[in-house]
Parts: C-alpha cells; sequence; structure tokens
C-alpha cells in the first residue's frame, strides 16, 4: 500500500493500528462454529483470512439463516456463487 497519500495513507495506517489478529480469528471462530463451515488460520496482518473467507457470500447466507431461519432459500444459495465479491 506504498502509494496511498495523505488522508488515504493516514486513515489505512489508523485501520492497521488498531486490527488486532486475534479478535480476527475469533471472529472467524465464531462464523465456523454456528454455520459448520471450517474456518481458517488468521496469518499476517491484512485481514485477509475473513475476506477471504466471506468474499463469496455463501458463509454469509448460511450465518443469516442459522441465525433467522429461512431468511435466504436454500435453493439461493449458490456454491460457487454467479456473482462474487471482487477485491
Amino acid at each position: 500500500m506504498s502509494d496511498l497519500r495523505g488522508l488515504d495513507k493516514e486513515i489505512h495506517e489508523r485501520m492497521q493500528s488498531k486490527y488486532d489478529p486475534a479478535l480476527e480469528q475469533k471472529a472467524l471462530d465464531w462464523i465456523a462454529a454456528i454455520t459448520g463451515t471450517p474456518a481458517p488460520k488468521v496469518i499476517g496482518k491484512d485481514s485477509a483470512a475473513l475476506f477471504t473467507y466471506l468474499k463469496k457470500g455463501v458463509v454469509l447466507c448460511r450465518l443469516l439463516n442459522r441465525i433467522s431461519p429461512g431468511v435466504i432459500p436454500e435453493k439461493k444459495i449458490a456454491d460457487p456463487p454467479k456473482n462474487m465479491l471482487e477485491e
């Protein structure tokens, strides 16, 4: 991220200073426990594990259905999804 300047750089640095890998792992483990989907292990300090885990949206849909059953019909949850969040 060396191409960041000014306010963007300050915001990025502030976010990185508040980032806690242990908290990210705790969130991943919590989601995995509820959904039954294996969670990745956090490596480094870039929050890539959480982003990659949730990127397809399938895990999020399953999480929502476990919290509030029937919110998203199972037939609508595609793995791999037709549309996926770009990096």
